[in-house]
């Protein structure tokens, strides 16, 4: 089982379903989107579907899947393979499901919106029509593959602005800038022991006088949180 960063874990948060790939009887893959109820770091990764179709006749052949995640607007995706396994309607804990509840009502909510302020999508609301889950996939992860091309995402990295609010006798503070420097990333340090219209910025910024505070195009981070700042970087 392969364990997953925090930086995959906080991006698999923050999608409203992934592509799970199965093999069909025809040894043909077949891809359909399941919502994600559960995350465990060690390597597991909890997925509901509401139909007993495709998917879950070629899991009970095939257990190899995959499942798919991108975000094109910030370039970021991943492609977790591993062994799948299902769970019945019946033996999913109450937890779960209403994880799952909570996930189509914040999805319902979105869509309200979309359609209120923006351009009009599905108006009758599908998910309000969704049947009661009838199985659980639980994927073991056994293989990572990171689908951002790598000198894309170092030239990306390299174009946004970022500030290190720091001192100079902080120990974190050396770790994060020699990280950044390691990384070929360029940034600006700014000593707040030493400079007070620096000290009065990340305070503003953060409501706090902690340091390392490093801005990362306006995404602020607290401590030496390497994930994180890998994350907002996209390296």
């Amino acid at each position: 089982m392969k364990q997953l960063s925090t930086l995959i874990v906080d991006f698999l948060r923050t999608q409203d379903f992934v592509i799970i790939s199965s093999i069909d009887k025809h040894g043909f893959p077949h891809s359909s989107c399941k919502d994600i109820v559960k995350i465990d770091p060690a390597g597991e990764i909890y997925l509901m579907d509401v139909y007993h179709g495709m998917t879950s006749k070629n899991i009970a052949q095939n257990p190899a899947v995959s499942i798919t995640v991108v975000d094109e607007h910030k370039f970021i995706g991943y492609c977790l393979k591993g062994r799948a396994r299902i769970i019945q309607d019946e033996q999913i804990s109450p937890e779960i499901l209403k994880t799952w509840e909570d996930n189509i009502t914040s999805r319902l909510a979105k869509r309200l919106l979309k359609n209120l302020y923006q351009d009009k999508g599905q108006s009758h609301h599908p998910e309000a029509k969704l049947p009661h889950p009838k199985y659980m996939i639980v994927l073991e992860v056994l293989e990572i593959v990171d689908l951002a091309p790598h000198q894309l995402k170092r030239r990306l990295s390299m174009a946004k602005s970022v500030k290190v609010y720091s001192t100079s006798t902080c120990p974190w503070c050396i770790r994060a800038k020699q990280f950044l420097k390691d990384n070929n990333i360029e940034f600006q340090n700014l000593d707040v022991s030493g400079d007070q219209l620096a000290a009065d910025e990340m305070m503003a910024k953060t409501g706090q006088m902690g340091v390392p505070v490093i801005d990362i195009d306006g995404e602020i981070i607290i401590g030496f949180d390497k994930e994180k700042i890998k994350l907002a970087l996209g390296i």
